[in-house]
């Protein structure tokens, strides 16, 4: 089991991107290498990643997808179109066969400026910019 975030905006150039796991904040089994994710055992993972969008002044598309081995999970792409000054989180999420060794990452592409925001608020917890979670659910 793994839960990891990243704590800082992350506003990456035009293209695909990986995801930055600055935080780990437990994991048993599952290592998060600042957001490369491997895996220790053969099973099937459920896997959710949530992202806090947010941009200023914008338009366009922001799309999250997982990769594995540096192979796009097939139907783990989400979409959220943005426009003006929006905040939003959008879910990934899915069960996914993988093997001992396996790399996890989050992909991202964000048009004009859309990208991940860590929110800071006075006498609150962190939003960080991304939750991922991940845990075995069967052999």
């Amino acid at each position: 089991m793994l839960q990891a975030s990243h704590s800082k905006d992350f506003y990456p150039a035009m293209g695909h991107s990986f995801v930055p796991l600055d935080t780990t904040d437990f994991a048993y089994g599952i290592t998060n290498n600042h957001g490369a994710i491997v895996v220790s055992e053969d099973g099937v993972y459920m896997i959710v990643a949530a992202p806090q969008v947010g941009c200023m002044m914008c338009d366009g598309e922001f799309r999250l997808w997982l990769s594995v081995n540096g192979k796009y999970v097939e139907n783990s792409n989400v979409l959220l179109n943005v426009d003006d000054s929006i905040k939003d989180v959008i879910i990934s999420q899915g069960a996914i066969p993988l093997k001992a060794g396996d790399v996890v990452q989050v992909m991202m592409y964000g048009d004009n400026g859309i990208g991940l925001e860590a929110i800071n608020r006075a006498n609150e917890p962190l939003v960080p910019a991304i939750i991922f979670t991940m845990y075995k659910v069967s052999n």
